[in-house]
């Protein structure tokens, strides 16, 4: 099929881009031709949180036509006329917050009225920082929407509350399979400068309010194993950096502490996966999340919070600990993961779901077999 892509990819990073350029080298492979229409600017420096939006460029077998500014709208009618001249079939949109609805909303208008079907690709429909004009940003993209994949049932859910009624798929958040191998666990720790004699349990991703690090270094702090291991941080602030830094020194826990906190290369990624023994994801909200794709590709068992999509990755006590969010019951599943012994038994059920989680199954969902 002929498919147009609507959304960050490459030279933008983190997680959506990520997924795009993931989901475009999985649909070249299957012989399916591939365009994306990318981001010129995604966002005013002024709203991105972080230190910066790119990461090194690297060559595609495709067209990448970075013709998207989030605010101008001539650049929309732009990309407009590039997807048609691109003729497809289908056209996708990864669907992250309302800021991107004016323009994704009215590309996706124009393309419909030439009769091209148009799928959004629903990370959040409700988002983790909410504001009051979410909703009706929101539905004014959905009205140019045909159907509406999700990645998690509380995704689906949320589309009952917006009264969407056109076509709902659902498929879980693929495996990230493109970081590379995993490395030996000894080079690995000599190449991150760690001490292979240590267990470590790890935060990865950039760290965000939602995202509940604050809960994990105070549950970190009830551990017994705290006192003879170590918790990797390993992600960029988004959010107030002397903030996590004041509750680690008030907690008295910074000699169990590895920071890490600056924007992850992926040619690091595959090192840190290598080192961890356990991943800990202590969101207070979520819907799902790409850190669980990364944890399932090199099969390292998780702790996550019983909030949105995260538990359909992890089945209490097979893949991990599900637990409520409050640090007394991650502390004791943290505790009760090493004191048990239940990284190989949690990793091997893990391997069992991999297929579940295949870049196929969603390709297989958008063109609709």
């Amino acid at each position: 099929m002929r498919i147009a892509l609507i959304g960050p990819a490459n030279p933008y990073r983190g997680g959506i881009a990520k997924f795009y350029d993931t989901l475009a080298e999985n649909m070249h492979r299957l012989g399916h031709t591939i365009m994306i229409a990318n981001f010129s600017m995604q966002y005013p420096s002024f709203l991105f949180p972080g230190k910066t939006q790119y990461t090194t460029e690297t060559e595609i077998p495709y067209p990448n036509c970075r013709t998207i500014n989030s605010i101008s709208p001539i650049s929309w009618l732009k990309t407009v006329n590039k997807v048609i001249e691109f003729n497809p079939e289908i056209v996708v949109f990864r669907y992250w917050m309302p800021f991107m609805s004016p323009s994704f909303g009215t590309i996706a208008k124009f393309i419909r009225k030439k009769g091209i079907k148009t799928i959004a690709i629903a990370d959040n429909i409700i988002p983790h920082e909410k504001h009051f004009f979410d909703k009706c940003l929101t539905n004014y993209f959905l009205r140019n929407i045909d159907r509406v994949i999700c990645m998690s049932k509380k995704v689906e859910n949320e589309l009952k509350e917006m009264d969407y009624s056109r076509e709902v798929s659902y498929n879980p958040h693929p495996l990230y399979n493109s970081y590379g191998p995993m490395v030996e666990r000894n080079e690995a720790c000599g190449r991150l400068a760690l001490d292979p004699s240590k267990s470590y349990t790890m935060f990865f991703g950039f760290i965000r309010e939602y995202k509940g690090l604050d809960i994990l270094l105070k549950a970190w702090a009830l551990t017994e194993c705290h006192k003879s291991q170590k918790l990797i941080i390993a992600g960029e602030f988004y959010s107030n950096e002397e903030k996590y830094i004041e509750l680690i020194d008030s907690l008295d826990i910074r000699n169990s502490i590895i920071l890490r906190t600056k924007y992850i290369p992926e040619e690091e990624v595959s090192l840190y996966f290598s080192v961890a023994d356990l991943i800990v994801q202590p969101y207070r909200s979520a819907s799902q999340s790409g850190i669980s794709g990364i944890a399932y590709n090199y099969c390292i068992p998780m702790v996550v919070t019983e909030v949105g999509g995260l538990v359909e990755y992890v089945t209490d006590k097979q893949e991990g600990f599900v637990t409520s969010v409050d640090e007394k019951s991650i502390a004791e599943a943290i505790d009760k993961y090493y004191h048990e012994n239940l990284k190989e038994s949690f990793s091997k059920n893990m391997k069992k779901r991999v297929k579940e989680f295949s870049w196929e199954n969603m390709i297989d969902c958008i063109i609709g077999q």
